[in-house]
């Protein structure tokens, strides 16, 4: 990937979850200022498409090329940017139903295309580890000395019957010891986040030695998932 690097600021708090209290790592916007919780979650409806453009359309949101009223008020005959990236994504133009899934190809191709001028990032997929782990990959972009980089995470819930699907990870939660526990997950799938957090998922950071080795929490319950592609993006 030639360019894809996103500069975005992250801060630092304590949460109290029931009896401990767990130091949070999430995104903020560039001046420094906290996201309202559900500033930046989409769910899959909220312009007619898949997991994909979803978790591309809140990366960008994060990174403050678009807010969410872009998505909902979105002219389908207009020319602007992010309507163009649709296009790019779609095989049928103009029609954004994206019926098919999205590869993390098509999600780089398309960034660089229509934003590469102010992004930077990178990507990793099944088929180009070079020795790297998804997981670490993750940690390595959650925890960056620059801020949180935004991963747009694949995932997939069966090996068997191959049922992929894309989140965006806005950042980490830590142990007692300074290690990174847990992911902080917006996923499209599901309802926004309530109260005051700005993430509606979690997916365990540690991981075991099963075919599908991460916990994931969602609104309805848990499941169990395997990382098979990840992007990280920022903006310089």
């Amino acid at each position: 990937m030639a360019s894809l690097t996103l500069i975005v600021f992250a801060g630092w708090c304590m949460v109290s979850m029931e009896s401990s209290q767990c130091l949070i790592h999430l995104i903020k916007k560039a001046d420094g200022s906290t996201f309202a919780a559900n500033e930046i979650h989409l769910r899959q409806g909220d312009m007619d498409g898949a997991c994909g453009p979803y978790a591309l359309a809140m990366a960008l949101i994060v990174n403050e090329f678009i807010v969410r009223d872009d998505v909902y008020c979105l002219d389908l005959h207009g020319n602007n940017k992010f309507l163009r990236l649709l296009n790019h994504l779609q095989e049928r133009r103009g029609k954004h139903l994206f019926k098919s899934g999205t590869t993390v190809k098509h999600l780089v191709s398309a960034i660089n295309e229509h934003y590469g001028a102010h992004v930077e990032g990178e990507y990793l997929s099944g088929d180009s580890l070079n020795g790297r782990s998804f997981r670490d990959f993750v940690v390595e972009h959650v925890t960056h000395e620059d801020g949180v980089h935004p991963v747009i995470l694949g995932i997939e819930y069966s090996t068997v019957e191959h049922s992929g699907h894309w989140v965006l990870v806005v950042g980490c939660e830590y142990d007692e010891q300074g290690v990174v526990d847990r992911f902080l997950v917006l996923d499209p799938g599901y309802e926004g986040p309530r109260g005051k957090q700005t993430w509606n998922a979690t997916i365990d950071a540690r991981g075991s030695g099963s075919v599908l080795p991460y916990r994931m929490e969602v609104p309805i319950g848990e499941t169990r998932v395997a990382f098979i592609d990840a992007l990280a993006m920022w903006r310089y």
